[in-house]
């Protein structure tokens, strides 16, 4: 039986990731990140005295600040990505890491470049080149924070030499942007491990929006122990399009097609991010996943707060639950294929009572804003769900 603390994290000691503030951490949920000398280097992040100085709070019992995200999900009984990677990586790995006087990640999960071809509502400009390039259109960053943002070279030779270093020891890498299939960075990193022999033992994962169908890409995945790919997908039909402007629904759908055929041991699924903005369709999109045979994991939008479901209003909230009560086939709190994730939303949305409607009034204002600046409406993709927070505001006033 192991003698770790139950709130261990694996994360630390088996992974590194550079996010899209180009700021290196233990993984995508982490607030912050690690102090090094030299930017972008993978090297000095590993060696970093805040990755030490995290892994020894972990060993005595703490609970990190920086981890509010999964206690927070965890207290809803909610998967967190705590619990999954310790599912990935055993805490008897960890007990054998602290006997070892060097160690590499086993886990690299790089955010390679905010390189993007569309302008998703629920995203921002370090993750989409789109919306950074309208945000400085309209003064809403400068441009210091649009250059910060900007496509950055990552595959230093600094950081070949390391990751050359590092492969043998790799189970496991993640690349995500932007968009990463149009990265070249991306096909980079995949050669590289194709050419050094290390593929063969490296499960391979990304995120895409779906817009891309590479045979290229398909034949480098094909080297690979596994590939898994997450498919950024929110909703179907137009609800889709103006939630991830730049998008064609048709062919992405066509495009998810082609990738339920390839012939390569494979993990594809649709990776859905809840907001404010489809929250109410929920029922609807399941519903498109169980006919095509997509199995759904969600992530909640935490950032910007205002988009989050807990800050939505009482009477909203209440509209949307009365509407998933009508689909009982999705009520049923037991895990399985697609059938409990209503359950959970309706959780995480009373996690917080809302005591005032600001985050309410932003969020609606947001929405206005780029609906004019894009020439698009909320009302005609999602007219029963603007029905209801027109309602809901003709009450206020």
């Amino acid at each position: 039986m192991s003698k770790l603390p139950d709130t261990i994290c694996s994360a630390p000691f088996f992974k590194l990731e550079l996010d899209n503030a180009f700021r290196f951490r233990p993984c995508c949920k982490f607030e912050g990140g690690y102090e090094v000398d030299k930017k972008f280097s993978f090297e000095d992040a590993w060696n970093s005295q805040d990755r030490k100085n995290l892994m020894k709070d972990f060993l005595d019992g703490k609970k990190p600040k920086q981890c509010r995200e999964c206690w927070v999900e965890e207290e809803l009984n909610v998967g967190s990505y705590r619990n999954s990677m310790r599912e990935w990586i055993p805490d008897s790995e960890i007990e054998k890491y602290l006997y070892k006087k060097e160690f590499y990640p086993k886990i690299l999960d790089i955010k390679i470049s905010n390189l993007c071809n569309m302008r998703c509502r629920m995203c921002g400009p370090g993750a989409s080149s789109q919306i950074a390039k309208e945000f400085l259109k309209y003064d809403e960053i400068s441009r210091e924070d649009y250059d910060f943002f900007r496509d950055k070279e990552i595959l230093t030779k600094e950081n070949i030499d390391t990751l050359k270093s590092w492969l043998p020891d790799i189970e496991r890498i993640e690349i995500t942007g932007g968009e990463t299939f149009i990265n070249p960075e991306l096909f980079e990193l995949l050669e590289l491990c194709v050419e050094t022999d290390n593929a063969k033992h490296i499960t391979f994962h990304t995120n895409t929006n779906g817009t891309i169908f590479s045979e290229k890409l398909n034949k480098l995945f094909k080297e690979f122990k596994s590939t898994s790919i997450g498919f950024s997908i929110d909703d179907s039909d137009n609800r889709f399009e103006y939630q991830r402007d730049g998008g064609d629904w048709n062919e992405v759908e066509e495009n998810l097609r082609n990738y339920q055929k390839l012939d390569l041991p494979k993990d594809f699924f649709i990776n859905c991010t809840v907001s404010f903005l489809n929250i109410y369709y929920m029922p609807e999109f399941l519903q498109w996943c169980i006919d095509n045979k997509w199995y759904m994991g969600f992530n909640i939008l935490f950032l910007p707060e205002f988009n989050h479901i807990g800050n939505i209003p009482r009477f909203i909230k209440d509209k949307v639950i009365e509407k998933y009560e009508k689909f009982p086939k999705f009520m049923d709190r037991r895990e399985g294929f697609n059938i409990d994730k209503l359950p959970k939303l309706i959780d995480m949305m009373n996690l917080v009572e809302v005591v005032d409607d600001s985050h309410f009034k932003y969020a609606w204002n947001e929405i206005k804003k780029v609906d004019e600046r894009r020439n698009q409406k909320y009302s005609d993709s999602h007219p029963e769900f603007y029905e209801i927070i027109k309602e809901y505001i003709n009450e206020k006033v």
